[in-house]
């Protein structure tokens, strides 16, 4: 979709910074009508969540406008969904655009106050003519001779803010003589992306799940994401980097490996909402909007580069943590800057590029707080953290379930993998039109599974459901079809066959039938088949293999016959079994410390878990690592999986009480305060002086007033406490 900019209103703040409101229409390619605002005509508010540790923290922008008799407003409330985006802008200075231009090359700036003192203001008509020839590779003569002949006036150069789609349902109007108010709201859509579903691509990154479901939100937005958390034993493959480990299911001889599951255990897609939530999970991470970005950030360590570095130097030094993290970050804050490191995913190409980041904003300096509303808010320390996690069956590329990733797992003779309405679950199923010509043995194959590797002394069942399809004729014969199948193992050297009617095994092939009448018409039916234990030698323990062979139906019973539809094979056995194929289990992971102070039990609950194997987040291997490893010490600083990473940083967090500040505060920087700004709360040495800056959890910025209402909390990043880990897993019988 293309848009135009249709209304647009331009105002400036009350320190005079030049802001901007535009609402753009699909199409549109008419002139530019101009909006009449209210006193407070935007403001943007990110909701935050209680738990500091919310994976997404969705915002919403409501727009205070005046009808009057010159305006010429849309009816908004007749429009279709995402017909008007709207995009809020700040004007930049001079020195905004330098600093923005050096980070986006990836390089560091000073800070600001030291850059302001050198570049100072906007550019104005003469100025920003000089620097357009000059950017143009020309020459201009002196900026008085340009003035002479220009009218100079500022010149505002605007980025974006914000940006999101104008909820048309909740538009209102006051039903009175003009001027009358309006208020409109428009969403960043960050909710709405449970209504679309992830590639099952096998050779995805977790990056691209990001960036591809975001983009179905339409913003075009690239996505900056800071990950401090690493896979040491990856640097040997290359990069070690969580969100680009691409997924190999059933696949880990490269190393780079991540058992990506992306059903639930009803082999329903999980929507990218419910994927993205459980991704940032595995990472303690979130994800927001901010300064026109897709921005994910950890939540408990998005902090100083050069910190990192240090620690790294004395462990490649000497291989152990220093004891003193928070007073070397304090130092740096001190020097009123803090770097954070993000890696910069283009929304179109993927491409990636470093993006360095200075975003410390000092109290009574950069900001101040203001009404006396700044409050600090203390929450007891954790005692003990404990997350439980329903882990999903796996159903792996290897035996491809819900038939997701095509043909693979499957040997088809004939018929085919479809994209169709008729699908059980997913967005697939297989389909035959092929028929027999008789009610005999079977002549025509339809596929053949890969084989399941379980244990023959167990007993089995076979799942799947099947859908013989009519176009919705109404049916009237009284005759009976059938389709068949056939069971078998293999142990290495020989074959058995299963027989439903003596509920045997046998080393003699068997077909076995499914019977059918017109009531099968239509409709999806399921069929579970349960297997006995083989007694034969060979035969009777782990390491039997298990494959199904279905066969083209004998139909003499439908009217207008389509084919035949299958969807959901699978060949189950109790998680109990020692060698299970497909399993489910219910992990608890439980990191404790000694405290005499603390009492409070943090418990969580995940509905489901990405990846079937028995690590957290599905993330196969050990070695994780809270700091980029440059150089691998062995067994320094690496925990055994990413679920205690993610554990400990929570438990430093509340090693003792954290601490929270909400409050009004007024900024006196022309850039305004966003979801990645930083605060370091400093009102003096002897009066109050935090080690650590504070990470914004919410944010509403009332943009005419320059005034921020902010929730933000101190994390705490000194080396880990110490603590013990409990992991257990019970079995979750699925027969």
């Amino acid at each position: 979709m293309a848009y135009g900019v249709k209304f647009r209103l331009d105002f400036d703040d009350v320190l005079g910074n030049g802001k901007r409101l535009e609402i753009l229409q699909d199409s549109y390619t008419g002139d530019v009508k101009s909006l009449v605002g209210t006193g407070d005509p935007v403001v943007i508010k990110w909701d935050a969540d209680d738990d500091i540790y919310s994976p997404i923290i969705g915002s919403t922008c409501t727009i205070n406008l005046f009808q009057t008799d010159a305006t010429d407003y849309d009816t908004f409330f007749n429009a279709d969904e995402r017909e008007y985006k709207v995009v809020i802008s700040a004007a930049q200075t001079v020195s905004d655009i330098y600093k923005d231009r050096v980070q986006e090359d990836g390089g560091f700036v000073e800070a600001k106050s030291c850059i302001d003192n050198i570049i100072t203001g906007y550019y104005d008509t003469e100025s920003y003519f000089n620097k357009r020839v000059l950017d143009d590779g020309g020459v201009t003569e002196s900026l008085d001779c340009i003035g002479e002949i220009l009218t100079v006036e500022r010149r505002n150069i605007y980025t974006t803010y914000w940006a999101g789609w104008l909820i048309t349902d909740q538009y209102t109007e006051a039903m009175a003589p003009n001027p009358q108010p309006v208020t409109l709201k428009a969403i960043d859509a960050l909710g709405e992306l449970n209504a679309y579903t992830p590639s099952v691509d096998t050779n995805t990154r977790i990056i691209d799940h990001f960036v591809t479901g975001l983009n179905n939100l339409e913003l075009d937005l690239d996505v900056y994401v800071n990950n401090d958390i690493r896979h040491v034993l990856l640097n040997i493959f290359g990069d070690d980097n969580y969100f680009n480990i691409e997924k190999f299911n059933g696949n880990v001889t490269t190393g780079e490996a991540i058992d990506l599951q992306l059903f639930d255990n009803n082999y329903e897609f999980f929507n990218y909402k419910e994927l993205i939530v459980a991704l940032l999970q595995n990472i303690n991470g979130r994800i927001y909007q901010s300064s026109g970005k897709w921005v994910i950030a950890n939540n408990s360590t998005y902090s100083e580069i050069r910190v990192q570095d240090d620690i790294q130097n004395i462990l490649e030094d000497g291989g152990t943590l220093p004891t003193d993290i928070e007073q070397r970050r304090l130092n740096y804050l001190k020097q009123n800057v803090e770097f954070t490191s993000f890696r910069k995913y283009d929304y179109s190409t993927l491409s990636e590029t470093a993006y360095k980041e200075q975003a410390l904003n000092k109290i009574k300096t950069d900001v101040v707080p203001i009404d006396q509303s700044l409050a600090r808010e203390f929450q007891r320390g954790f005692k003990e953290i404990e997350v439980e996690v329903e882990n999903t069956r796996v159903i792996d590329e290897d035996h491809n379930t819900s038939f997701e990733y095509g043909n693979t797992g499957y040997t088809i003779s004939n018929g085919s993998v479809v994209t169709n309405d008729i699908r059980k679950t997913g967005i697939k199923s297989f389909k035959a039109t092929n028929t027999q010509s008789g009610s005999g043995n079977p002549t025509t194959s339809l596929f053949t599974t890969a084989y399941y590797t379980q244990d023959g002394g167990s007993e089995r069942k076979i799942e799947t459901s099947y859908y013989f399809d009519t176009g919705n004729i109404q049916q009237t014969s009284t005759n009976t079809g059938f389709f068949w199948y056939n069971i078998s193992t293999f142990n290495g050297s020989t074959f058995r066959y299963y027989n439903t009617s003596t509920e045997a095994w046998s080393s003699s092939i068997s077909y076995q039938k499914i019977e059918f009448t017109k009531d099968a018409a239509d409709k999806w039916i399921n069929q579970s088949i349960t297997i006995p234990p083989d007694t034969a030698s060979g035969f009777n323990g782990p390491g039997v293999s298990t494959r199904l062979i279905i066969y083209a139906p004998y139909q003499p019973v439908f009217t207008n016959y389509q084919g035949i539809y299958i969807d959901n094979i699978a060949i189950r056995q109790d998680t109990s079994v020692s060698t299970p194929n497909l399993k489910a289990s219910r992990s608890r992971f439980k990191l404790s410390q000694s405290s005499t102070t603390n009492s409070v039990i943090d418990e969580k609950k995940y509905s489901f878990q990405i990846g079937g194997g028995n690590v957290f987040g599905g993330v196969i291997g050990a070695d994780y690592t809270r700091y980029e490893p440059e150089f691998l010490v062995s067994n320094v600083y690496q925990l055994p999986y990413l679920r205690e990473v993610v554990l400990r940083q929570q438990l430093n967090d509340y090693r003792g009480t954290l601490t929270r500040y909400e409050g009004t505060l007024y900024n006196n920087n022309s850039q305004p305060l966003s979801m990645l700004s930083k605060v370091w709360v400093n009102f003096g040495e002897n009066i109050l002086q935090e080690n650590n800056s504070c990470i914004m959890d919410g944010l509403e910025y009332n943009v005419k007033r320059n005034t921020y209402n902010v929730i933000m909390h101190t994390p705490n990043q000194d080396n880990d406490v110490s603590a013990t880990f409990e992991d257990t897993t019970e079995s979750v019988v699925q027969l």
